[in-house]
């Protein structure tokens, strides 16, 4: 098997993330381990620095998305909010390359919709984006000529819980009714519209790889159908372990 890269035939391949692994670091430097959702449970991943593939990046072109991911990573662990007014309900940062952080979010879905890991089955083939995806995130065309992709991006409150452990695989869902993907990351909820129809024009100052300012708004936690859903999970799997308690103590005492 050949590697994915733009234009490589390398059949050396690596263990490549999906999601950089310095977001699985970011969570288990602190408290908890890092978790893995399925349709129904919650259960510890293994590996802890998140799920790779063997099958579609030689250790060059691993490299060369790489360097996007620790621009990515650096944004996401050094997030202040220093223009949110009182009440406020967005933030504006200056300095950051809004290029280089939306091809980093564009190179995440491409990895995951070439990669055969159950994990990132929500994230389909992306058919006639697919080659352009590729020449954008390998740096030979500009993100300027991908007008189907529109970034958006929105940070969670932090009301008492730990959101910036929270790391959501890409998974495919409707924005304003028009074909996205959705990933969670430090604190950040990330919605990727790729469709042909643009977003509503209330959305055109919110799209930070066509204004290049890294701007957007403020997200309470329990407000997001991603969080609802995770909720959702891990009171199934509470319930679920108890009833795995009770039945063990049950047997005890007989």
């Amino acid at each position: 098997m050949s590697c994915h890269g733009l234009n490589c035939t390398n059949t050396k391949l690596v263990k490549a993330h999906i999601v950089p692994a310095g977001f699985g670091r970011l969570i288990r430097s602190g408290q908890g381990p890092l978790l893995k959702l399925a349709t129904d449970r919650v259960a510890e991943a293994v590996p802890q620095l998140g799920d790779y593939d063997t099958n579609i990046l030689c250790e060059t072109c691993d490299n060369i998305l790489g360097k996007d991911d620790e621009y990515a990573l650096t944004v996401c662990k050094t997030f202040k909010a220093k223009s949110e007014k009182e009440n406020g309900d967005y933030f504006e940062l200056e300095g950051i390359d809004c290029e280089r952080f939306s091809k980093f979010v564009l190179s995440v879905i491409w990895r995951a919709s070439i990669s055969t890991r159950g994990a990132f089955c929500a994230v389909r083939s992306l058919g006639p984006y697919n080659k352009i995806a590729r020449e954008i995130i390998f740096g030979i065309r500009p993100i300027e000529d991908f007008p189907q992709f529109e970034l958006v991006i929105s940070r969670f409150r932090n009301r008492g819980d730990d959101v910036n452990g929270i790391n959501i695989y890409p998974v495919r869902f409707t924005f304003d009714g028009l074909n996205a993907y959705s990933l969670v990351l430090s604190g950040f909820r990330i919605p990727a519209k790729l469709d042909k129809q643009m977003l509503k024009p209330e959305f055109e100052k919110l799209i930070i790889n066509r204004t290049k300012v890294f701007r957007g708004l403020f997200l309470e936690f329990d407000q997001c159908s991603e969080i609802r859903g995770l909720k959702d999970i891990f009171a199934a799997n509470d319930k679920r372990m108890n009833k795995s308690a009770s039945t063990a103590d049950r047997g005890a005492s007989n």
